[in-house]
C-alpha cells in the first residue's frame, strides 16, 4: 500500500518485550511495512512470544515481511532428532518453542520457518539476514552465505546504486550510524539487543527508517538467561 512507513528491524534474539516495545514506538499503520531480518530465536527469554508477536501482527492486518536467518535453519535442523533438539533448544534458552506433547517444535512455528524467504529485493536496498557473497556467479544462489556471511564486500555492478541492509553481526551504534551518515554500500542493524550488559556498546533492539534513514531504538528490557 502506498504511503506508509518502511521500517527494518534485525536480530531479535527471544527478546520479546523489547520487541514489542520497538513496535509501539514505531506507531505502525496499516500502510506501513515492517521488514524482519531473522534470528527471531535463541539466545533471549521467549523465542516462542516472538513468533507468537509475529504471528499477531500478521493476524492484525498489518504488513509484515519477515526473512529467514542462520538461526531459524540451525532450529530446523536440531529438530530431526529429540535428544538433539533437547541439548540445542537448552543451550540456546529455547524450550518454550517444543511442543512438550511430541518432543518436537510446535509444527505452527516449523510451518512459519520453512515459508520464510532469504532476502527481499527493493527499489533501493536488498534486505537479508547476514549479506551476500558477491564474489559468486550469482549471489542470490548463495543461500549460506545469506545466513552466515560476514564482512562482505559489495559489487557495485550487482547493487545498482542499491544499498544492503542487514543484521547478523553485532556492531556498536556509532559503526551503525556511521554506515548511515556516509551512505555506505552495507547498513548493519544488529546492535547485539541480547548482549545488553554484557558487551560493551551493544545492547539495543534497533529499527531503522529506509525513507528517512531515521533510528529508533529500544534498549534491552528482557532478563537474559546466564550461560
Amino acid at each position: 500500500m502506498p504511503g506508509g512507513q518502511r521500517w527494518v528491524i534485525a536480530d531479535i534474539h527471544g527478546c520479546s518485550n523489547t520487541f514489542k516495545r520497538l513496535v509501539e514506538k514505531l506507531n505502525l499503520s496499516h500502510k506501513d511495512q515492517l521488514f524482519l531480518l531473522g534470528d527471531y530465536v535463541n539466545r533471549g527469554p521467549d523465542s516462542a512470544g516472538v513468533f507468537d508477536f509475529i504471528f499477531h501482527l500478521i493476524k492484525q492486518k498489518y504488513q509484515v515481511f519477515p526473512l529467514v536467518g542462520n538461526h531459524e535453519i540451525m532450529l530446523l535442523e536440531a529438530n530431526r532428532n529429540k535428544y538433539i533438539l533437547k541439548n540445542f533448544t537448552q543451550k540456546y534458552n529455547a524450550q518454550n518453542v517444543v511442543d512438550v506433547r511430541t518432543e518436537k517444535i510446535k509444527s505452527e512455528y516449523v510451518r512459519f520457518i520453512e515459508s520464510l524467504p532469504y532476502y527481499y529485493i527493493l527499489e533501493d536496498f536488498l534486505l537479508v539476514h547476514a549479506g551476500f557473497n558477491f564474489a559468486a556467479f550469482d549471489p542470490l544462489q548463495d543461500f549460506e552465505a545469506m545466513l552466515y556471511i560476514r564482512n562482505f564486500k559489495t559489487e557495485d555492478k550487482f547493487l545498482q546504486g542499491r544499498q544492503v541492509v542487514h543484521g547478523h553481526s553485532p556492531r556498536p551504534m556509532l559503526t551503525i550510524q556511521h554506515h548511515i551518515n556516509t551512505n555506505l554500500p552495507t547498513i548493519p542493524l544488529d546492535n547485539g539487543c541480547v548482549y545488553q550488559g554484557k558487551k560493551e556498546n551493544l545492547g539495543n533492539l534497533i529499527a531503522f527508517n529506509l525513507a528517512t534513514k531515521d533510528l529508533v531504538q529500544q534498549k534491552n528490557v528482557d532478563k537474559i538467561p546466564a550461560r
